[in-house]
């Protein structure tokens, strides 16, 4: 039987404030001799970078941060560890986290954002409640997996309500996608606009409607 480790590496933020360069420093820290009953103790496998991270890092997110955070949303590992009262789970579960741990149907009062004003996951072991997991597909690999957290699911959001036998043209950020939406609105297709906040969505909109006007 393999002896379960005692501490992590994880990097934190050490910089002052969100507004300044971000910088990380790698610690060391313990690990609980005990896990929270219904905690699941998780090997990292595979973290995934977002623009999101960045932005957040550099104070122009705007969910709130804590001091000293551990930066990254996204990432996918397998358990080796059980509280007294983890049901949902068992050592060796593929598993990801929940970017919002508070909130699953979207009706829920509460919200909280991995990496932001909770720890993220730029650690090799990390802690969760069993509740905010999700489990890995079986066909996808770890790094596959990891992007599904953020990436996945706001593709996914994009994507609700499309039936069987539509076509769907996706783009990404930047200009380019202004460009494909005028496209796509002339050949009358339907158009879904996704944002990390109302304010991001209202420029886009803003920007959008400027582009069109003029062409």
């Amino acid at each position: 039987m393999s002896t379960l480790p005692t501490h992590r590496r994880v990097f934190r933020v050490t910089s002052p404030s969100p507004h300044t360069r971000p910088t990380l420093t790698l610690h060391t820290e313990p690990l609980p001799f005990s896990l929270p009953p219904t905690f699941v103790l998780i090997k990292t496998h595979a973290i995934s970078l977002n623009y999101c991270d960045a932005d957040i890092l550099f104070g122009t997110n705007p969910w709130p941060t804590i001091p000293h955070m551990i930066p990254c949303n996204d990432a996918a590992g397998s358990i080796i560890s059980l509280g007294s009262r983890v049901t949902r789970w068992h050592v060796g579960d593929a598993v990801l986290p929940n970017v919002d741990t508070a909130n699953f149907t979207g009706r829920e009062a509460g919200r909280g954002w991995l990496a932001a004003n909770e720890d993220g996951v730029l650690a090799d072991y990390l802690l969760f409640d069993e509740s905010v997991l999700v489990r890995v597909p079986g066909h996808l690999s770890w790094g596959e997996s990891s992007v599904l957290p953020c990436a996945g699911l706001t593709a996914w959001s994009a994507l609700k309500g499309v039936k069987g036998g539509e076509m769907v043209s996706i783009q990404g950020t930047g200009g380019v996608a202004l460009v494909a939406v005028k496209l796509a609105l002339e050949r009358g297709l339907r158009v879904v606009l996704s944002s990390s906040s109302d304010g991001k969505l209202a420029h886009v909109r803003e920007e959008l409607a400027r582009i069109l006007s003029g062409w």
